[in-house]
């Protein structure tokens, strides 16, 4: 099984993911079982599978890029909360952050994401793309702002979503700055 990646998932665990078992017939193999189950984990956008003849599977994998993080209180059994921690690819997908197990090099990236706050809980199921209006504008702006000459000069932290005509972003070095949902310039 050869498998190529766009992003930072070992080859490994995509192995794994796929649910190939080793000496599998190749030509009865389902090639779109094995591509419906590698898109059902979340940091996996889109996959081709391919067989090379005579004794080859190729797997291409496109990954989700987390621009931007939630962090959520769950209750925890027998009292206290514990953090969980979701991410947001540009288009608002919704995705766990990788387990540093999974990746090449195991560095977490999470540290670094802007937090998103107020993100309404309806927002915040694994694998679906979030539909507040707030939260979609939050990522527009992040996206606009990485993809702009602002990028080097200027972080953002946090974007609160919680007001239904307003982003609130507060920037690394403290600022507070208010945008409309659409007018970031």
């Amino acid at each position: 099984v050869e498998v190529r990646t766009d992003g930072v998932i070992a080859p490994a665990v995509i192995r794994r993911w796929a649910l190939i078992r080793p000496g599998e017939n190749l030509l009865s193999l389902d090639l779109m079982r094995v591509k419906r189950d590698l898109e059902m984990y979340s940091p996996i956008a889109g996959v081709s599978v391919e067989r090379v003849l005579p004794a080859t599977l190729r797997i291409s994998v496109t990954e989700r890029q987390p621009i931007a993080q939630a962090i959520t209180w769950q209750p925890r059994p027998g009292g206290g909360f514990n953090a969980v921690t979701n991410d947001f690819d540009e288009t608002g997908v919704v995705m766990q952050p990788l387990d540093p197990a999974w990746r090449l090099t195991p560095v977490p990236t999470n540290a670094l994401l802007p937090t998103l706050t107020g993100v309404p809980p309806k927002d915040l199921s694994t694998g679906r793309a979030a539909e507040s209006p707030q939260v979609l504008a939050a990522l527009r702006l992040l996206t606009v702002l990485y993809r702009s000459p602002m990028a080097g000069m200027v972080e953002l932290q946090s974007v609160n979503v919680a007001s239904p005509e307003i982003l609130e972003a507060t920037t690394s070095q403290g600022a507070r700055v208010t945008f409309s949902l659409g007018q970031f310039d």
